[in-house]
Parts: C-alpha cells; structure tokens; sequence
C-alpha cells in the first residue's frame, strides 16, 4: 500500500468518525468566535480611524530652495492647511540630519497665538542663513499636537504619520 492510500485511507477514516451530531455545534460555535473577533477589529479601526482624523485632515507642502551646488537648503517654504474642524494646538518643523540630529525647529502660529485655526492656509518661510548649513538629505519632520493632546510626527519625505506620545509634550521634548 502506497502512502497516499495510507494518508487517504486514514482521512477517510477520521472523516467517517465524526460525531456529526455535534458538527453544527461546533461550526456554530467557530463562526460566532469568528464575528466576535471581526466586531473588535472593526471596533479598533474605527477608534484609530477617528484619533487620526484631525491629523490626517491637516495637510503640509514644502518648496525646497536649494544653492548653486545643489546641497544645501537655502531656504523651506512651509504651505499648511488645517482642514479639520478644530485648532491645531501646536504646529512645529524640525530639520534632521541623516544620522537623527535636530537641526533647527520652527513653531507656527497664526498671529501672535500658537494654534493654527480650523480651516486656514498658512504659509511660512524659513531661511538658512545661519550656520550649520543644512545638506539637502536632512529629513524633514511636522510634530503636530491635535486637540486631543497626541503628538503625531508627518514624514514629509514618506508621507506617514506617526502617533509619538498620547500626553503632553513641551517643545524641548521634541527636540530629543
């Protein structure tokens, strides 16, 4: 005898063992395991769809100015909108290098207050005049604080957001 026959002959005999009559009991019992499992998930995506949506409303466009040689920034020029329905508490850019050092970070506010209102372009210009010059392969961050508190980092290179803290963070924080 071949070892399929055996392998088919034993799965013929496990299939005839079953007690059906508990066989609807038991698909009963995994496919109400199963919707509690899907209610959670969709229950879950739903809370981080909505923590996300302030800062998925909030959206940032840079213009890079770079010199002559081609690497450095002469200047950023920082177009955002708050496109949520809420201030944005806190705005800021910071300026990495490619080994994680902070360069230089820049708060935003409208007028003399840090919160960018709801539904308000903003533009803002930061120039580089100062040293250390800044290489065109620094990564650039938008550290974001929404109403609720959260701290989101925007990868403007990647496009992804980043949930960093769920409390309070001071500027020097972000600095780190």
């Amino acid at each position: 005898m071949s070892w399929w026959d055996q392998m088919w002959g034993g799965w013929n005999y496990w299939w005839s063992t079953i007690d059906w009559g508990n066989a609807p009991g038991w698909v009963g019992s995994i496919l109400t395991s199963a919707s509690v499992f899907l209610a959670i998930s969709l229950f879950v995506s739903e809370r981080r769809r909505k923590d996300r949506a302030q800062v998925d409303a909030f959206s940032v466009y840079l213009e890079k100015k770079v010199d002559s040689d081609g690497k450095f920034f002469e200047h950023i020029k920082v177009f955002m909108f708050n496109g949520s329905d809420a201030p944005l508490p806190r705005v800021s850019i910071q300026v990495r290098t490619p080994t994680g050092t902070a360069i230089t970070t820049h708060q935003f506010q409208h007028g003399s207050v840090p919160t960018i209102p709801p539904k308000l372009h903003i533009s803002h210009l930061i120039n580089f005049d100062e040293p250390p010059p800044f290489p065109v392969n620094s990564f650039i961050y938008i550290f974001v604080r929404d109403i609720n508190g959260r701290v989101w980092r925007k990868n403007t290179s990647s496009g992804k957001t980043k949930l960093l803290s769920q409390k309070y963070l001071s500027t020097r924080s972000l600095l780190v």
